[in-house]
């Protein structure tokens, strides 16, 4: 039975190839989106869930509520006493740190290496998380001090194929020491879905070492510890911590699975993804396959009215609805099948061009595939041979022998083929709105004036600090440079948020009022506003500096330090508003303070005031700033250089480097490239808007195509008949093209309602971004129905190069 099958729908497909060859690319079209969106979807949902005890390991993070409900949310913590959580909650079983974040200088032999993702992590890392050893024994290798553990690709860049067992890497440490370690064990590399990257890690030193800033991860007794957690907490805090303290902070937990997409606080390890986007990228995904669905199925029923004969002669000779049905059925899946074929041959062809490319990382999963395709193959198989084998089946064979039925059936289900072209028609219109107002969007972040001019900018980041007080010597070397037009210095590199809030006092403020205020603090030198190309709009910049020749840890009390040195203060707008001034001259003279934990950076008066300018992803709105100068907190150097020559330039600045910071490598960014990068997400997202939106209106136009083309088929004798009595090409176009002129009318109302909505919600993640003013949406329906009407156009002036007389003899 399944060989007769197999062989009548052979025949129908040498009869009607052309409409099916249209259905099945389509459709194919259809399964190899939804595919690589479900891959995208698994892939990003299952972040840091390959841990085996994934569902009882939380990250430990900090809140700090300042006065007036102004606060900021770490993902880090900096309070020492954490360490005692496993003695004073039962339910924590284990706590592990993950310090020294900050990029690590690397010695191996005679070659320098600066290496991101180099933590120092307790020894019980390994009874957490799902690090594996290659070689070496988890149980002991980050037991002694000085023991390091390299991933499989950093034992491979370190020491090429030698065994890196027992070899010696030497860190040099912040404070300029050149400590020794040996390698006690090998890892395998981390899965990329994780948001907590691990390049190497190195052992304690003892457990006074376990101490300051640490991203802090929990082993809890219980999978949902949040109640108790929010019940006992309080009480340890208290216990720990001082007054002043306790009455801000609190330490709220996240589990490790529910970081990489719902996570975004300051001081993030990665940047994390967002889950909106994984709501809009399903959507788009699952409007795709619905269109190439539709197409199938509505094609598919009308081709099927062609076998009303066939039908009824099976039914004459005995068959049953029932085997009928089973014909329409086996028909479809396998028209079905081999666009699920094509579909997956597709998506491995075009998977290595979206990693390449940096569009999407996916990882192939055998299983999610082959599920996902025998499931799409049944829901098709099943919903476009559903009307067939209902409504053929059921036919007087009389009736459809005389050719009765066909036209009929034909016209009698236009409301159903109508609402689904019309579903179509919606879903494009959706998404050509959608992609048009996220590219004016996206031009809107890159092109909108941040007040500060960031090209031609590098910036030479996380520099060492025992090598700060070598920064004037390294400045005016760089400045004798051709090329280099200017240098500054500041604490965070403009594009990365700031996040160090402290409280700020004002000449004349009540400290223990509720006037109290939290400002973050950019340190910067005096050349920072000249280089970044910062507007100052009131007061003057700050006096020369005198050159600093220590660094921290040539201190052994800095409060006092800090305390006794000369401030001067400029403020951004925003921070002037804040604390209450109208006019920026009012701000000039006032005398001000900042202060951060228990470090107070002095009193001095206000010098100037500077135009708002984004520090950081415009998704944020700008925030008070006040900045002053401190050389032991200026980590990055800001070079501004002409654009001719650059590759030379940044030549002459690593040899300047190397003499003056030999022991350490240079690490560079363009600043303009730093900010680029805060909407590398939107920018993906919109390159992919932008295929799927062209790929669904293919798949709808394809549709709508075959439909006409069809129609016009049996409508041969009609147009004939109209031709013969003087109708014109125009006229027979705007008898076809009002019906899809009015269903695509009724789609732009439903696309509006539906697109704005989500359009607006999507806006309204950024601080700053474009109105809707629907000029989209217009836009989107004229292209649409000038497309329509081309089709009709095209295939009507076809029709008309028949004879009339031919096609009436022929009917």
């Amino acid at each position: 039975m399944l060989k007769h099958y197999l062989f009548v729908s052979l025949r129908n497909f040498r009869r009607n190839w052309q409409f099916l060859l249209i259905n099945i690319f389509g459709l194919s079209v259809g399964i190899s989106v939804m595919l690589i969106v479900l891959l995208h979807l698994w892939f990003q949902l299952s972040y840091d869930k390959w841990h085996s005890k994934s569902e009882r390991i939380f990250r430990l993070t900090m809140k700090y509520d300042f006065p007036n409900g102004i606060n900021s949310h770490w993902a880090r913590v900096n309070l020492d006493w954490i360490n005692n959580l496993p003695e004073e909650m039962p339910e924590v079983e284990k706590l592990v740190r993950f310090q020294d974040y900050q990029p690590r200088q690397i010695k191996v032999g005679d070659k320098k290496f600066r290496e991101n993702y180099a933590f120092t992590a307790d020894k019980e890392v390994f009874e957490v998380f799902d690090f594996t050893l290659v070689k070496g024994d988890p149980k002991t290798a980050l037991r002694e001090p000085q023991s390091i553990i390299l991933t499989e690709d950093i034992a491979h860049k370190y020491f090429g194929e030698d065994d890196p067992m027992g070899k010696e890497v030497i860190i040099v440490t912040e404070g300029g020491d050149n400590i020794t370690h040996v390698v006690t064990g090998l890892m395998q590399n981390l899965p990329k879905n994780t948001h907590l990257p691990v390049n190497l890690l190195t052992s304690f030193s003892g457990e006074e070492a376990r101490r300051g800033w640490a991203y802090t991860y929990l082993l809890m007794a219980d999978s949902d510890p949040t109640a108790s957690w929010n019940e006992m907490i309080p009480a340890i805090i208290a216990k720990y911590a001082n007054q002043e303290q306790a009455a801000g902070i609190s330490l709220p937990i996240q589990q490790i699975s529910s970081i990489h997409l719902e996570s975004h606080l300051a001081r993030e390890i990665t940047v994390n993804g967002r889950i909106s986007y994984l709501y809009i990228f399903g959507g788009v995904g699952l409007f795709v396959l619905v269109m190439a669905i539709i197409n199938f199925v509505n094609l598919n029923t009308v081709l099927s009215l062609k076998h009303s004969k066939p039908v009824a002669i099976r039914k004459i000779l005995g068959s049953s609805r029932l085997s009928i049905g089973q014909y329409f059925i086996t028909e479809a899946a396998i028209f079905s099948t081999a666009a699920a074929t094509i579909a997956i041959t597709t998506v491995l062809l075009v998977i290595p061009y979206l990693r390449n490319n940096g569009l999407l990382f996916i990882e192939i999963i055998p299983e999610v595939i082959a599920l996902s395709l025998l499931l799409l193959v049944l829901i098709i198989s099943y919903l476009s041979s559903y009307y067939p084998a209902v409504f053929l089946s059921g036919i007087s064979p009389t009736s459809a022998l005389k050719g009765q039925t066909t036209e009929r059936a034909f016209h009698s289900n236009y409301g159903f083929r109508n609402m689904l072209v019309a579903v179509q028609l919606t879903i494009c219109i959706m998404l050509v709105s959608g992609a048009m107002v996220t590219k004016r969007q996206l031009e809107f972040l890159v092109s909108k004036n941040i007040g500060i001019s960031k090209e031609q900018v590098v910036a030479l980041t996380n520099i060492p600090a025992t090598s700060r007080d070598k920064y004037q010597t390294l400045k005016l070397e760089l400045e004798q440079l051709n090329g280099v037009e200017a240098v500054g210095a500041c604490m965070e590199v403009p594009s990365r948020e700031i996040r160090d809030t402290g409280i700020y006092y004002v000449e004349g403020m009540d400290e223990d009022s509720e006037q109290s205020r939290a400002m973050d603090a950019q340190i910067v030198d005096r050349d920072f506003i000249r280089v970044m190309g910062i507007e100052l709009i009131a007061g003057r910049n700050f006096r020369e500096h005198i050159p600093q020749s220590k660094t921290l840890s040539d201190f052994e009390d800095l409060p006092s330090y800090l305390l006794a040195q000369n401030r001067e203060y400029i403020l951004n707008e925003t921070a002037i508003k804040l604390i209450g001034w109208d006019d920026a001259n009012e701000a000039l003279g006032q005398q001000f303070n900042w202060t951060i934990g228990n470090l107070s950076v002095g009193q001095g008066p206000i010098v100037g005031v500077v135009k708002d300018y984004h520090q950081e992803s415009m998704r944020n709105q700008v925030e008070p700033i006040v900045m002053f100068y401190e050389p032991l907190w200026l980590g990055n150097i800001l070079v501004r250089v002409n654009g001719n020559a650059v590759p030379e330039i940044m030549d002459q600045i690593q040899q300047e480097w190397d003499s003056v910071v030999p022991d350490f490598s240079m690490e560079y960014s363009f600043v303009d490239d730093l900010y680029n990068k805060l909407y590398q997400q939107e920018r993906s997202q919109l390159q992919l808007a932008y295929i799927f939106s062209a790929l669904a209106v293919i798949i709808a136009f394809l549709g709508i195509f075959s439909l006409i083309s069809f129609t016009l088929k049996t409508r041969i004798k009609e147009l004939a008949i109209r031709r013969v009595l003087g109708a014109t090409i125009g006229s027979i176009v705007i008898l076809l093209g009002r019906q899809y002129v009015a269903i695509t009318l009724a789609g732009m109302l439903i696309a509006t309602s539906v697109a704005w909505w989500w359009l607006y919600q999507w806006l309204h993640t950024f601080a700053y971004r474009v109105s809707l003013t629907g000029l989209e949406f217009l836009l989107a329906l004229i292209a649409i129905t000038l497309m329509i009407f081309a089709i009709i156009s095209y295939r009507a002036y076809r029709s008309s190069l028949r004879n009339p007389v031919q096609a009436l003899r022929l009917e």
